[in-house]
């Protein structure tokens, strides 16, 4: 897969992260401490698995 297309995804991806934290705690992940979010998408995290298992960390785990 190209740097573009791998580029355009991880967007898609992030965005759907920052709307679901927006739905569940009304701020955007930009608000939140900084999470190694690349990692979890390189490793095939849904962005609903993602949020899961960085609730603790992003101070929003009694939301879940």
């Amino acid at each position: 897969m190209d740097t573009a297309t791998e580029l355009t995804k991880f967007k898609k991806w992030m965005n759907a992260i920052d709307k679901e934290v927006g739905d569940l705690a009304g701020v955007s992940i930009h608000d939140l401490p900084d999470i190694p979010f690349r990692y979890a998408f390189l490793d095939g995290l849904s962005p609903v698995e993602t949020i899961d298992y960085y609730a603790d960390e992003l101070g929003i785990q009694e939301l879940i």
